[in-house]
């Protein structure tokens, strides 16, 4: 008897034994872990605090109302414009308003429509007193704003008005609903009625940062760097513009196939067309866009990348146009960067 309690008595000590062993070495593990956790303060590590961030703004779409008398007449005019959205195909919102107190489409004598051969905007009488408004295509653009033909009530009671907005969507040019802002209020300051219409033509070429890539298999079309030519519309229609872009073949290599990617559908056009080592004719065209898919670079070398970009020419739809403007957003050097050969 006295045999086996020393037998359960020794097998419970091996238990205990094994169990404290087992604590301990968890316990252990765990301050290991805790000791190779970096502090904010480590050198070469960044922490939250480190990082700024930047908000993108949200695309708005705005109906702006302001009052308009004349010597004969008063009118309610709402001018819709779309900011901060450069991927834009269509916006749609609705306007209540009480119809024995505002008339649609009854303009001022002194008005002047956009001289645009195409429709900026389309309106639809659901009923008296509703109507869907769909913005398509700007007349023209600035500052960010892109600007729709205004609509125009004349002022037929002295009632409320009972002027109200409802927003219904957005799109992007692939028929993707965007999270837009919608924004609608009068003004003070009456709205323009003869349109200020962008006078020159605009072609931007926005160049992104250069990132080098030491191996060459790492040399692929999404890899180095690339520039998207964007074209802000005005009251002509867009028909092509030709870009020479001249560049050093030592650091920078260009082909006929330079779309990154996949392309995406309803883009201005490119054509790349070489001419000789380290030049290159770069042919826009295409309708109802405003911007490129982006043409590719492979960069080759970590020097300074150096691009000289002219404008060739621009057509609109009434010809050659010789006022045309050329605006160039590119980084001056290309930056640190690590080196992937290392890997």
């Amino acid at each position: 008897m006295n045999k086996k309690k020393i037998f359960e008595a020794a097998c419970l000590a091996v238990v205990v034994v094994g169990m404290l062993f087992i604590l301990f070495y968890v316990v252990k593990i765990n301050a290991n872990k805790t000791d190779e956790q970096p502090s904010d303060n480590t050198q070469g590590m960044v922490s939250a605090s480190d990082v700024e961030y930047v908000r993108t703004p949200d695309p708005k779409v705005i109906a702006v109302a302001s009052e308009y008398q004349n010597d004969t007449a008063e009118y309610c005019l709402i001018q819709p414009l779309i900011q901060d959205c450069e991927d834009f195909a269509s916006f749609e919102f609705l306007i209540e308003y009480n119809p024995e107190v505002l008339q649609f489409d009854v303009y001022p004598n002194d008005y002047i429509s956009p001289d645009v051969s195409f429709t900026t905007r389309t309106v639809t009488e659901i009923e008296p007193g509703l109507l869907r408004v769909v913005g398509l295509q700007p007349y023209k653009e600035r500052a960010g704003q892109m600007y729709f033909e205004m609509l125009s009530f004349l002022v037929i009671g002295d009632e409320d008005a009972g002027l109200d907005f409802e927003f219904v969507s957005c799109e992007n040019s692939n028929g993707t609903e965007i999270d837009c802002d919608f924004l609608f209020g009068w003004t003070d300051e009456p709205i323009t009625i003869e349109p200020d219409t962008q006078v020159d033509a605009i072609v931007k070429v926005d160049v992104n940062k250069p990132c080098y890539y030491s191996r060459k298999k790492d040399r692929k079309e999404y890899c180095g760097m690339n520039m998207t030519i964007r074209i802000q519309p005005y009251e002509k229609r867009f028909v092509e513009c030709v870009l020479q872009v001249t560049y050093n073949p030592a650091v920078l290599q260009c082909s006929e196939y330079t779309i990154c990617g996949v392309a995406l559908l309803d883009k201005l056009s490119t054509k790349v067309m070489l001419q000789e080592e380290g030049k290159a004719l770069i042919k826009v065209y295409g309708d109802g866009s405003h911007f490129t898919d982006p043409i590719c670079f492979h960069v080759l070398s970590k020097d300074e990348i150096n691009l000289d970009i002219s404008l060739v020419s621009y057509t609109d739809e009434g010809g050659v146009r010789e006022n045309a403007q050329l605006v160039v957003d590119m980084p001056v050097k290309v930056p640190v960067v690590k080196d992937l050969s290392a890997d």
